[in-house]
């Protein structure tokens, strides 16, 4: 079972590869879909908030099968939505 910090700099990590991918496609195609680029940087900012917040509310959980069980969808959840956003960039 992966530890509180390392699933929180996971989520850090790849979240900000995707905003900074973001980023690159604003500068790659200047003038062209910022405001779809920027909604996307908005939606990835609020998902990262909502991982932490979900990792920082399993110190709650009593037994470790529990905790164990929301590091897990946690994992799951990241991985679904930077395949999520990454789809979404490169339909632009």
């Amino acid at each position: 079972m992966a530890n509180r910090r390392q699933i929180k700099k996971d989520i850090n990590e790849l979240l900000a590869d995707v905003i900074y991918e973001c980023y690159e496609s604003l500068y790659r195609n200047k003038g062209q879909n910022e405001k779809e680029v920027e909604a996307i940087i908005d939606e990835v900012v609020e998902v990262a908030d909502s991982l932490i917040g979900k990792i920082n509310a399993a110190q709650k959980l009593t037994t470790r099968s529990e905790v164990k069980k929301c590091y897990a969808e946690v994992k799951e959840e990241l991985s679904e939505m930077t395949i999520n956003f990454i789809e979404k960039l490169n339909l632009l």
